[in-house]
């Protein structure tokens, strides 16, 4: 199992969200898995290229989505996160 970082700026409605996740690498049954514990959101491939974009559309998607929605605090705040500040400073 191999730890990796992810730092990214991952464009949504109306901006960006800047990104530093810690991954987890490994392989189960030939497949190269990346997760996330922070989002519980995974990406997979054949091989570690494969998995990383794999990653980075699942998560892409995940922000998009949950910032269209209106529902990316509570989301993290139900992932265990602790969110604090304002809507105009977070």
């Amino acid at each position: 199992m191999a730890k990796l970082n992810f730092k990214a700026s991952v464009p949504v409605p109306g901006g960006a969200i800047e990104t530093g996740l810690s991954l987890l690498s490994f392989k189960e049954d030939n497949v190269v898995i990346i997760y996330s514990p922070e989002l519980d959101l995974a990406g997979s491939g054949n091989y570690l290229n494969q998995a990383k974009a794999s990653f980075w559309e699942t998560v892409s998607e995940f922000f998009r989505y949950t910032a269209n929605k209106g529902t990316l605090m509570s989301e993290l705040q139900r992932l265990g996160w602790k969110v604090g500040g304002t809507k105009k400073k977070p």
